[in-house]
């Protein structure tokens, strides 16, 4: 996310064969809500439920609300569009999981063992408190109500994908042209930006130690009433209360964090206090002390990043390509309404709320329990060309 350089965020959803398809339960009925159990999309054999959809509509909605600081019913209403957008890459997994294993390609245990085993090593480096893997699924059941089971069956489906997508979709190496990657370079100059970095102090209080609600009460208090932030991370942090829990870090370190952390991080400014920010990992407090400015890259140097960019663009051409076919090659259906006869033939893209800045299509992030991380995040499901998988070995620069 990140250090795994993720291609697609993971979703984490439950499907199930069926029977022949003009056998099948019919869909719920417009006119009345759906429950948990009705059905959203069929795809092949496999069914994708209305429980399924709604936890990942409610686990980004809970966030957005956390890190945007937007009125619950305004985020409310954009509800349905979320719907529509998640049911969309659902079924995109769907597709990709089923077609991986109709061409013969497999995961091994070892395999999903060394995997998880990476996920919590990268979670420690960023600096979350996971001391063994027990750990790592005791939060992981805490946050998300994902067993170990179910979080092993997500990893599978994550590494099934990955490797149909390395070895059978993406296009192999080619030449990129001087004039390629200048194009590139100036048309998104951002994206060579030396991240900012940043100076801030944290409190981070565990989830399982004894007085959580204690340390918590007391953190609160000593705000309110004045006391210094850095004597209060000394008296309670869990993490680096030796040092006032301070931390220096460039930007693009700290997007490896665990979502919400790098949104409400980027937002802050000199002086801000942020309080009892929760994650898969305990509770956190900021304040942040200094913003750094952060240079351009020059062309010249940039050559490798260029290139690098480029070729995940391509990848993700590739992969929406392949997916349009499968499309078309497979029966997929939908059940869920679209949001245009929800709101009685009105556009959706009318109806989205004032100021909750509805993420475009295609830029959702995913907030369920990501592989690559501590439980928990992500990173993003968020569909970030430049976060991408590795390639398996043996299939570099695909």
């Amino acid at each position: 996310m990140s250090s795994h350089r993720r291609f697609f965020s993971n979703a984490a959803f439950f499907t199930f064969c069926i029977g022949p398809l003009g056998a099948q339960t019919p869909p719920p009925s417009p006119q009345t809500p759906a429950g948990p159990g009705a059905i959203a999309a069929i795809v092949i054999q496999d069914v994708i439920t209305y429980g399924d959809l709604d936890k990942k509509v409610e686990e980004y909605l809970a966030e957005w609300k956390q890190v945007k600081k937007i009125d619950p019913a305004i985020a409310e209403q954009a509800r349905p569009q979320l719907r529509q957008r998640f049911l969309d890459d659902l079924i995109e997994k769907s597709l990709l999981s089923q077609e991986a294993k109709r061409q013969n390609i497999t995961v091994e245990e070892p395999e999903i063992d060394h995997k998880i085993n990476n996920d919590i090593k990268e979670a420690q480096k960023e600096g979350q408190p996971i001391r063994n893997i027990d750990q790592f699924f005791e939060i992981l059941l805490e946050t998300k109500k994902i067993t170990r089971e179910e979080y092993r069956r997500e990893i599978q489906k994550y590494i099934l994908i990955n490797k149909l997508l390395w070895t059978k979709v993406f296009r192999p190496r080619e030449f990129i042209t001087p004039g390629e990657r200048r194009e590139y370079y100036f048309n998104h100059i951002e994206e060579f930006q030396t991240p900012a970095e940043l100076v801030f102090r944290q409190i981070f209080v565990e989830p399982n130690r004894p007085d959580v609600d204690l340390v918590l009460k007391a953190v609160d208090q000593g705000l309110d009433k004045g006391v210094p932030f850095e004597e209060l991370a000394r008296k309670y942090s869990d993490s680096r209360a030796e040092e006032g829990g301070l931390w220096e870090k460039r930007f693009d370190e700290i997007l490896k964090w665990v979502s919400p952390l790098p949104d409400i991080l980027k937002r802050m400014k000199p002086g801000d206090i942020e309080r009892k920010i929760r994650t898969a990992s305990g509770w956190h407090y900021f304040k942040m002390e200094q913003i750094k400015a952060g240079d351009t890259q020059p062309f010249e140097e940039a050559q490798e990043e260029i290139e690098r960019k480029i070729r995940i663009r391509r990848n993700l051409e590739d992969k929406n390509e392949f997916v349009e076919e499968l499309k078309k090659r497979y029966p997929v259906q939908r059940f869920l309404q679209e949001v245009a006869e929800a709101k009685g033939g009105e556009s959706s893209k009318k109806k989205t709320p004032a100021g909750a800045e509805e993420p475009a299509a295609g830029k959702i992030r995913d907030v369920s329990p990501d592989p690559a991380k501590a439980p928990g995040k992500g990173k993003k499901e968020e569909k970030n060309e430049d976060k991408q998988e590795d390639p398996p070995e043996g299939k570099k620069d695909g």
